[in-house]
């Protein structure tokens, strides 16, 4: 069976988005769930407005949009600090 959606290095910054909301939100994981609209709608977590930018751009649903790894990283590291 063919593969029906292209994969590339700008899902593993979406994979990499969905996991750290996974791990910071202790949401379950589930398929055609817009992610990005949790981040921006989350009540009673704490987290930064660094951070929540950081997790919005790496779930943004448009691939061409998403930062780039090196990008992604400067992002993360920058609200590390915050």
């Amino acid at each position: 069976m063919p593969f029906l959606h292209c994969f590339h290095l700008q899902s593993d910054i979406y994979a990499i988005g969905v996991s750290l909301w996974l791990v910071m939100s202790s949401d379950s994981p589930g398929e055609n769930v817009d992610y990005q609209s949790r981040v921006r709608t989350a009540t009673g977590l704490r987290m930064s407005r660094s951070l929540r930018s950081a997790l919005e751009q790496l779930l943004e649903p448009d691939p061409a949009k998403r930062p780039t790894a090196a990008e992604a990283a400067e992002l993360l590291h920058l609200a590390s600090v915050d």
